[in-house]
């Protein structure tokens, strides 16, 4: 007798039926959520961020790291997280060395900083793949034991263990890391690439979806949340492809800018910083109003300055800019400095 068999035969087949007010009262009964990162992600949740190459997935990965591992610090200095967290970096595509690196550029040995270096651990030259659930139950353990909330896994090309390409094979990823998820409280997060043929990798217009990341489709969706990043214009945007936990209109939409200038002079000139986007989808009269808003804040500022302020298509910012100008009743207005035209608010008369 086969085991499908033995399974029918021992067992009903329908489970416990629930009608739609248990459903209601399970949900109402529940413990509320826990949160790695407040409304991003959850504890105990699967997890995968994708992007292209030399995008900077393990820097943000290694900024969310040094938030968690702090005693009062914000991912993006916008996001609370749940400080003074354990997290264990599995990397597969860089040294040890290097990774000490970064963190130094992070900041996180500076004078002053509350990052618990102790409360980050580095498996060197880990053997764990996914596809090998003896391994993974000796991770489960281990996590348990040290009270990990975080296990990274950069890449999952490397840590699969098998074709990602192949359903069959990642079906099997799926199932050994839904037994991990059981045996242990830690989320995870897998850092995986995008296709290479996927178009558009540059434009913002153009998102990463769950088909673009590479692999079989059995990737996207064993995970709870995925999270691809796009670079472009000197920027990284950073958005939620997909969640379990949150409705469309609450999905993490963020741009940062990772700012390298001189490092390969001096490491301390490093810093990862992120800044908000402001959104081309945004009507006009918002545009103006943030145009006002840094005239007032730096008046004497150029047409360069609002905008990469504003961050918006140039063309569109100096025609905006040119409307506020052209108002009966102008609130800032533009006076030659040599060459360069500068902008200040009007002062009002008192009465």
């Amino acid at each position: 007798m086969i085991l499908g068999e033995m399974m029918m035969n021992n067992k009903n087949v329908l489970g416990k039926m629930l009608t739609g007010d248990d459903l209601f009262m399970e949900y109402k009964n529940s413990p509320e959520i826990e949160w790695l990162i407040e409304g991003v992600l959850t504890c105990n949740s699967l997890n995968i961020l994708a992007a292209a190459s030399n995008v900077g997935k393990s820097f943000l990965i290694l900024d969310l790291v040094k938030a968690l591992c702090s005693e009062d610090e914000k991912f993006m200095g916008l996001f609370n997280v749940k400080n003074n967290s354990k997290v264990m970096f599995i990397d597969g595509e860089d040294t040890s060395l290097n990774i000490g690196r970064r963190l130094f550029m992070l900041g996180c040995y500076d004078k002053g900083s509350t990052f618990k270096s102790s409360n980050l651990l580095y498996p060197k030259n880990s053997i764990v793949r996914l596809n090998h659930l003896e391994s993974l139950l000796e991770l489960a353990d281990y996590c348990n034991q040290n009270n990990v909330d975080l296990v990274v896994f950069d890449s999952f090309a490397v840590y699969c263990g098998g074709d990602e390409s192949s359903n069959s094979q990642m079906a099997l990823v799926s199932q050994n890391l839904s037994i991990f998820r059981s045996r242990c409280k830690s989320a995870v997060i897998l850092l995986n690439h995008i296709r290479k043929t996927m178009g558009g990798t540059s434009n913002a217009k153009n998102p990463i979806t769950l088909n673009d990341i590479r692999g079989a489709s059995a990737i996207g969706a064993m995970v709870d949340s995925a999270f691809g990043i796009q670079k472009f214009n000197g920027y990284c945007r950073l958005r939620t492809i997909k969640s379990r936990q949150l409705s469309t209109q609450n999905w993490l939409d963020r741009c940062y800018v990772l700012d390298n200038n001189g490092l390969e002079e001096t490491h301390k000139n490093y810093r990862c910083f992120y800044e908000m986007l402001e959104d081309q989808n945004n009507d006009d009269d918002f545009i103006k109003s943030k145009i006002i808003e840094f005239v007032s804040k730096y008046s004497g500022c150029s047409t360069s300055d609002i905008v990469n302020h504003i961050k918006g298509k140039t063309q569109r910012v100096v025609d905006l800019l040119k409307e506020l100008l052209a108002e009966d009743n102008p609130i800032i207005e533009m006076k030659k400095l040599g060459k360069k035209n500068v902008y200040s608010v009007i002062e009002s008369e008192g009465e």
